[in-house]
């Protein structure tokens, strides 16, 4: 599938591993950010890869001298300027600590932020209000091990305006946000059953204040988690991420449509071994690119997965299993305005034991170019 005009693969290699944890488009740049570590697997560094939408690299930029830091997500402005969030630690037995960058469009570092030093906070994903400010949602690890929903709005200079817990009877894991048209939030992530210890799906609308206005979890006698969600046209809502709960020994991908007066539709994804869904995104026509990793399609390891939907979930428009000998997954997808993809990802089938960065675009007809040894 090689020779397409709109169609590239990059892999990003170092001297370690790399992973892309987060990816974001507009018209003319694309930012991949993770983190990237030494050979000897140690001194992890957050990450950030940039580049034209032909493929052509820009600029790049690693971050971390404190611990090991990760960046977990990545806002792209309007001028190319770039907001990243993530965490660091400095060491296995202290607690997280949140951060974020405010980069110019030339890769400058503009401002630096920590979010409550030493207080576990882990930043997931970041999103962009209709003032102008960002709201930041993520976890807090206690010193017990319980966990706390975190979520903080923060200004363009980096200055957290405020922020709260959402705190449960159990522990509490947000994992993504949405910001709806009326201007409050639609989260997602996993809780644990008071019973058994398992987590639960969990869905939730509240206000930018943290006043839950409808809370929806569900799940089986297994763990199960939301790892994404984004908004559909008009009001609905489509979230992703995996269950043990359907099978006796298998992960399953899982996807559900949420109705503006929360309906939840599931569609499980139930194949023959362990699959996982971790980002979607939508196509200004309705449909739906879900992205992860899969096992069911090739040798037995994991393969990269992206799948065209439409907008209801009852249509494959088609599938692509993306790999080679190794493991090999899709973190994050972004839908281009000519309606192609840039997925990024992780491939350990080029390096062997060294995971590099994949970043793939693919043509609106699913076309895409090959890894070197796929």
């Amino acid at each position: 599938m090689a020779n397409l005009s709109k169609a590239w693969t990059k892999v990003l290699q170092g001297d370690g591993s790399q992973k892309a944890t987060s990816i974001a488009v507009n018209e003319d740049v694309a930012v991949i950010a993770g983190w990237t570590s030494s050979s000897a697997g140690q001194n992890i560094q957050a990450v950030i890869h940039t580049f034209s939408l032909s493929g052509k690299s820009k600029w790049q930029a690693e971050y971390g001298e404190k611990g090991n830091e990760i960046i977990e997500d990545v806002l792209l402005r309007k001028d190319n300027s770039v907001i990243a969030i993530g965490h660091r630690r400095l060491s296995p037995s202290k607690p997280l600590t949140g951060f974020a960058i405010g980069y110019s469009a030339n890769g400058e570092i503009l401002w630096e932020k920590e979010f409550e030093d030493g207080t576990g906070i882990r930043p997931n994903k970041i999103e962009l209000l209709p003032s102008g400010n960002i709201i930041i949602v993520g976890t807090r690890q206690e010193k017990d091990q319980v966990s706390y929903g975190w979520i903080g709005e923060m200004n363009a200079s980096g200055n957290i305006i405020s922020s709260f817990d959402v705190k449960k009877d159990t522990s509490l894991e947000i994992h993504d946000v949405r910001v709806l048209p009326d201007g409050n939030l639609a989260v997602v992530g996993n809780i644990t059953q008071a019973e058994r210890g398992d987590k639960n799906f969990w869905f939730a609308r509240m206000k930018k204040s943290g006043d839950i206005t409808i809370e929806r979890n569900a799940g089986g006698p297994k763990p199960d988690t939301y790892n994404s969600i984004s908004l559909l046209d008009p009001g609905k809502l489509i979230t992703v991420g995996e269950s043990r709960s359907f099978s006796k020994d298998n992960i399953d991908a899982i996807a559900v449509r949420i109705a503006p007066d929360n309906r939840m539709t599931p569609r499980p994804m139930l194949f023959e071994r362990d699959d996982q869904l971790f980002d979607v995104d939508t196509f200004e026509a309705g449909e739906l690119v879900l992205a992860g990793t899969t096992s069911s399609f090739g040798d037995g390891k994991s393969d990269g997965w992206l799948m065209k939907y439409d907008q209801e979930l009852k249509k494959l428009i088609w599938q692509r299993v993306i790999g080679g000998v190794g493991w090999d997954a899709i973190s994050s997808v972004s839908v281009i305005s000519d309606g192609s993809i840039l997925a990024a990802g992780n491939t350990d089938s080029i390096s062997g034991d060294a995971s590099d960065i994949m970043i793939i675009r693919i043509d609106k007809d699913g076309n895409y170019e090959a890894l070197p040894n796929q």
